[in-house]
């Protein structure tokens, strides 16, 4: 039912509906800025190629090393997490 019209909302005003909802939740200040901030985070450039040929190419360090480099730095991440859950949380900071 549509704003107690007692008709059925077309696909067409439904998606409008919906598309108002949505805007009026993303342009709330708690949601629109950390979300403009990790856009423009992601969208500026970084020198991971640049770094990744040099360290290949001058450093002569195999990708498959560098891999299991990477690797590793996630399930250490991952630990870190599990150890933050499991018995830091609760604690005082």
């Amino acid at each position: 039912q549509g704003k107690g019209q007692g008709r059925e909302l077309t696909v067409t005003e439904e998606l409008a509906e919906q598309a108002k909802r949505l805007w009026s939740a993303v342009k709330r200040k708690e949601i629109l800025l950390p979300t403009l901030f990790l856009f423009l985070f992601r969208a500026t450039p970084s020198s991971d190629s640049a770094f990744f040929f040099f360290l290949t190419n001058d450093i002569k360090l195999s990708p498959e090393f560098l891999g299991r480099v990477r690797l590793g730095t996630s399930a250490g991440s991952l630990v870190g997490v599990w150890l933050y859950n499991t018995f830091l949380k609760e604690g005082p900071i």
